[in-house]
């Protein structure tokens, strides 16, 4: 996989341009650390061994970890299935800023899965604020037959009539 490629086979000479379109293909995907980010929300449900880190140029390791975001409000990578063992290796994972109200930013979410992640690093960005409140409306002053709060200062005495006071020293 090399981002942005286009009518790629799958091969090495001619390599897909997204892990969408290459994880269907088998149980093995190879990603070049293009200069650009694949920018897409990849969901795996079953085993994969996904690697990153590779030359472009000639598919040897360099380590340059292979970028990978995701639309915002969008997870960049989702693991899931109750048998996927999922090895994830030598990837930077950043998610936008969340921009719908009451929505997360997450790097990566791994559901039920056994997963190893290897020279991975995963930035999160800000959540968005929640949802606005409901209006309340209009509240009692004071209980009823209860006292107000006018009387700052003095209480009235335990056991006794209310219309008692005592100063508060």
């Amino acid at each position: 996989v090399r981002a942005g490629a286009t009518d790629g086979d799958g091969s090495t000479d001619k390599p897909l341009g997204s892990l969408v379109e290459a994880l269907p293909m088998g149980n093995v995907a190879y990603v070049c650390a293009a200069p650009d980010a694949l920018n897409e929300a990849v969901t795996v449900n079953d085993d994969k061994l996904i690697f990153g880190g590779l030359a472009c140029a000639d598919w040897k390791y360099t380590a340059e970890k292979t970028k990978l975001t995701a639309p915002e409000n969008q997870v960049p990578l989702r693991i899931q299935g109750n048998t996927s063992t999922v090895t994830f290796d030598d990837f930077e994972v950043t998610a936008s800023n969340a921009t719908t109200p009451g929505l997360s930013s997450i790097g990566i979410f791994i559901d039920a899965a056994t997963v190893s992640l290897s020279r991975v690093d995963i930035t999160a960005g800000n959540g968005a604020p929640g949802m606005p409140g409901a209006d309340g409306g209009a509240q009692a002053a004071a209980a009823p037959g209860g006292n107000t709060g006018a009387a700052a200062g003095t209480v009235p005495p335990s056991g006794g009539p209310a219309s008692t006071t005592n100063t508060c020293p």
